[in-house]
């Protein structure tokens, strides 16, 4: 049973991977400096105490907590340690390429999350120690990304606007290639919202786009369509009441049962399940 799993401090397995220093950037208003402090291999942080308000790329350092404030954009990078939480709120942007959040990401109504890997040769995957909770979106587009407890979606509104990959699916919201214990994604109320798109290799993921997750992932009560794809699930995967955009279910493993029902439209082929399987049609 889910009550039964018991998990270390958040994110305690992800904190190997330490930033660059680097010159200082612009940020709107920076929480009180507290001197430095000395990383292995020689690495000097710049620490900052309190939330810092992030506008624009967030200088190299580490932090006691980040905020986002209203209608704000900010960017960190695999040159910024989050200790504390990242707070996104209405209507506010976060770019996150490779920065390192120990705790928590909130993301507020009608914020936007762009979260992927570092570019270059020393590439470094986006990663969030403990939860990932994001309610009512107007974006979000996950890539690259390893989450230490659950990414939790509700009440998506919108999409990014591009097309996948192959264009299969234009403007649809996405997570791919990333890791998390529990992946939830979930719309109560009635507006319209974007597709979105759970690991498909041949659709925006692309190749080496699945999902692992160690424990459930879900998908239910969503207007636009949903595909659920490619994903490697620990214990239980659930596709249900997705309607009237429908659920395309493909490619997937489940450790326990695959259940897909009173999707409308349902097209699902090529999952395998250890238990009860209901998602192929």
């Amino acid at each position: 049973m889910k009550g039964m799993r018991q998990r270390g401090p958040a994110g305690h397995r992800f904190f190997g991977r330490l930033p660059v220093a680097g010159a200082l950037l612009a940020v709107a208003a920076v929480a009180t400096w507290t001197g430095v402090s000395r990383a292995p291999f020689g690495l000097t942080l710049v620490k900052f105490s309190g939330t810092t308000h992030c506008t624009g790329t967030l200088p190299p350092g580490e932090y006691d907590r980040v905020q986002v404030d209203d209608n704000q954009t900010c960017t960190i990078t695999p040159s910024d340690i989050i200790d504390g939480n990242v707070t996104v709120e209405e209507g506010a942007t976060l770019n996150d390429l490779g920065g390192v959040i120990h705790h928590n990401l909130n993301v507020d109504d009608g914020g936007s999350l762009n979260a992927d890997a570092s570019s270059g040769y020393n590439s470094s995957r986006a990663v969030i120690g403990g939860t990932l909770d994001a309610d009512g979106l107007a974006s979000l587009q996950v890539r690259n990304t390893d989450v230490g407890d659950d990414i939790n979606v509700s009440d998506l509104e919108g999409g990014p606007g591009g097309g996948g990959v192959k264009a299969v699916t234009a403007g649809a919201d996405f997570i791919c290639s990333s890791t998390a214990e529990d992946l939830t994604v979930t719309k109560d109320d009635k507006s319209p919202a974007a597709p979105i798109v759970i690991g498909d290799t041949q659709d925006v993921c692309g190749q080496g786009g699945g999902n692992t997750i160690s424990h459930d992932l879900r998908a239910e009560k969503q207007h636009g369509s949903v595909d659920v794809s490619d994903n490697s699930v620990g214990h239980n995967l659930t596709v249900e009441n997705n309607k009237p955009g429908g659920a395309t279910v493909n490619r997937n493993t489940a450790g326990h049962n695959a259940d897909c029902d009173k999707n409308s439209p349902f097209t699902g082929t090529g999952n395998t399940a250890s238990g009860k399987d209901t998602c192929n049609a």
